[in-house]
């Protein structure tokens, strides 16, 4: 519980997970485009428009703050990095429930309760505004007002 304890609890988190996803993201801002596209051997079906190295050369910058999931969900330029975003956001958050519950059982269980039910209730409210469907049949978000027939 001690300041140097959380300190090198967030630090062996930063160094363990940062360097390869950093050197992926330079491979895919800076390598890749050349190894591809503007060499010209590589089919284009791997990245139509070249649209992955635009978004890679616009928001490089977030991959290295853990914000591209907040700030550009849809301008993503590496695949899993948006689960490396929220997950290191995750971490980030994870005292709220480790400190109630090293000090009360009780109090830690109880708001650990509360964050699953608000959990909860923000996928419910998602789901509700953006109409996705009940199954996965369908991906993304589907107009009410069209029918499976169309």
């Amino acid at each position: 519980m001690s300041p140097q304890a959380w300190v090198l609890f967030y630090l062996h988190r930063f160094i363990r997970l940062s360097p390869p996803y950093f050197l992926m993201i330079a491979f895919y801002t800076w390598v890749f485009p050349l190894l591809t596209f503007e060499s010209g051997n590589m089919a284009t079906f791997l990245s139509p428009n070249n649209q992955l190295n635009f978004f890679c050369r616009q928001h490089w910058w977030t991959h290295l703050l853990y914000i591209n999931n907040l700030v550009h969900p849809n301008e993503q330029c590496f695949g899993p990095g948006w689960y490396l975003a929220s997950d290191m956001q995750m971490y980030i958050f994870t005292p709220i429930l480790l400190i109630p519950l090293a000090f009360n059982k009780f109090l830690g269980v109880g708001i650990a309760a509360l964050v699953f039910i608000a959990s909860i209730a923000a996928n419910i409210a998602t789901v509700y505004k953006h109409h996705y469907p009940l199954t996965s049949e369908f991906l993304g978000p589907r107009d009410p007002k069209t029918t499976d027939m169309e």
